[in-house]
């Protein structure tokens, strides 16, 4: 019965569901006006052609990382061969997602400036209306002013973009005057005081003397940032114009890029010591793009031009030397985010050779653009471990022939041979230290001086005794009296030496501060109990 019952069920279960499918598919044939609809299903529509401006504007997802690798020598250690390092980036192009370069160039290209060319139309823009005045004129300078901005946030204004800002700017802020937008021109002028940043705005530079007066009574604003040099007291430069030497303390505008260097002359006379150019950019007062130090006070960014001359070029390409390992300790980190800044990396491989177990071996080393060292490697000088180097630092996976950097640490402790260790060196106590020793001589002088009183009376005594010859009951007496003293006299006598003894053998021995070896012990007895105590006291 169970069984016919629950058949039932389910074929009325069919049942209904059947049902609400054919009145689904009838409404899907019913029109709008009740009636039914033409039963064929219609021809597909030809695909339409998507228009050209929509098929460019896809996104392209090419966003590969840059990992920049480069040879190392520390000290008078040798180069990695061209062969390992080429060997080392085989394996790092496994990872697809990283575009590996090699550099061999000694001078890579920086991000000196804009493109020009439309910096050019907007000065002919601004050229066409600059004899104009009014609402008008202004209207129309302020979006080509505008656009030099956008296009510092970009990139640093390069030679020609500066002039052309000078031109422009000094149109807007005459262009807003005339219109009576003194607000407005006040803020112009802010902005072209941070966009040129140490340069003199006057009407020798190319101002009006309007712009010039109103850019001189302008407030300057910005971030205060601080730019130092390395080595110290060296000029600097943004975009090309001298702001101060050593260190130098500058308003700039948040998001613009800006191009620093520093120009340090060796000696009087000869070659100046130029750092690369860096781009520098604080986004806001409170945080900074990529400054060295944003912890406490303005942004402060590091101009080291002693870094360019330890990148040098060799016949295989670039090598970054070390003149010591204490040296690559203290500034690999910072190197590695001057080359990430200066190639545009994301990554950076250093590469050196070293000897490690009486070898010689490859040690690699994966850092961040931020100098944080990722991964470590160590393999044997052959290609076919190079490129396995190159997989476990691009994937982190296990490789074979591959000592990470803990596992090189612990086959240089179990390589070392532990001493033995010596014995505890126990502290020695001076001799006028010891009290047990000067306590048995006080108690030793004591007890001499009262047995030299006691026979020095006992002496009294009998003479005293000699002269009572009249009365015998107090010479017998005088006598006894003698003979008691004579005896407790001799005791502390003898007592009194043997205690002096005892504390001068006690401060001839020498002293020691460990206790461990003094036992103190109680035990039952038949009767009572034991006290024990054993050690030097």
């Amino acid at each position: 019965m169970r069984a016919t019952r629950q058949m039932n069920v389910n074929t009325r279960g069919r049942l209904v569901r059947f049902g609400a499918l054919i009145l689904w598919m009838g409404t899907l044939c019913v029109g709008p006006s009740g009636s039914a609809a033409a039963a064929e299903v219609p021809a597909p529509s030809p695909p339409v052609p998507e228009p050209a401006a929509v098929a460019s504007a896809k996104p392209t997802f090419n966003a590969r990382a840059k990992v920049l690798v480069l040879p190392v020598v520390v000290g008078g250690g040798g180069e990695p061969s061209a062969a390992l390092v080429e060997a080392l980036a085989k394996g790092l192009r496994e990872n697809l997602n990283w575009d590996v370069t090699v550099p061999v160039a000694s001078t890579p290209a920086a991000a000196n400036g804009n493109d020009e060319s439309a910096m050019n139309s907007a000065v002919t823009a601004a050229d066409a209306v600059a004899n104009g005045s009014g609402a008008a004129s202004a209207a129309t300078l302020a979006p080509v002013f505008a656009q030099f901005v956008d296009a510092s946030t970009k990139a640093p204004l390069g030679a020609k973009g500066t002039a052309a800002l000078i031109k422009v700017g000094s149109a807007v802020v005459s262009a807003q005057v005339a219109a009576g937008q003194d607000e407005a021109a006040r803020q112009t002028a802010t902005d072209l005081k941070l966009l040129l940043p140490g340069r003199a705005l006057t009407e020798a530079s190319g101002l009006s003397f309007v712009a010039a007066a109103v850019v001189a009574a302008a407030p300057v604003g910005g971030v205060q940032t601080e730019l130092r040099s390395h080595p110290p007291e060296c000029p600097i430069e943004i975009n090309g114009t001298p702001v101060g030497k050593g260190v130098v303390q500058v308003a700039l505008r948040p998001t613009t890029r800006y191009s620093v260097q520093a120009r340090c002359e060796v000696a009087k006379g000869a070659a100046t010591l130029d750092s690369f150019p860096r781009v520098v950019s604080v986004q806001n007062a409170a945080g900074t793009g990529s400054a060295d130090d944003a912890t406490s006070g303005p942004p402060k960014f590091v101009l080291d031009a002693s870094f360019p001359k330890n990148l040098k070029a060799t016949p295989s390409g670039l090598v970054l030397f070390f003149d010591s390992s204490e040296r690559r300790m203290a500034m690999e980190e910072s190197y590695v985010r001057r080359l990430a800044e200066r190639f545009g990396a994301s990554s950076v491989v250093l590469a050196s050779v070293g000897e490690f177990q009486s070898a010689d071996w490859l040690n690699a080393r994966l850092y961040l653009s931020s100098g944080y060292k990722n991964r470590h490697g160590l393999v044997r000088l052959e290609v076919a471990r190079a490129t396995s180097l190159g997989r476990y630092l691009a994937t982190g996976k296990e490789s074979p022939g591959v000592l990470n950097a803990e596992e090189a640490g612990n086959m240089v402790a179990a390589s070392r041979t532990l001493k033995p260790l010596a014995p505890a060196q126990a502290k020695r106590a001076p001799w006028y230290a010891d009290v047990a020793g000067w306590s048995f001589v006080a108690a030793g002088g004591a007890s001499l001086g009262l047995g030299a009183w006691a026979n020095a009376v006992a002496e009294d005594r009998r003479q005293e005794s000699a002269r009572s010859v009249d009365d015998p009951f107090r010479q017998d007496q005088l006598n006894t009296d003698a003979n008691n003293l004579k005896f407790y006299g001799g005791i502390g006598t003898f007592g009194g030496l043997i205690f002096i003894g005892t504390g001068v053998v006690l401060l001839a021995l020498p002293e020691f501060g460990d206790t461990h070896s003094e036992l103190y012990g109680f035990a039952p007895v038949p009767g009572g109990g034991q006290f024990t105590y054993r050690g030097r006291f």
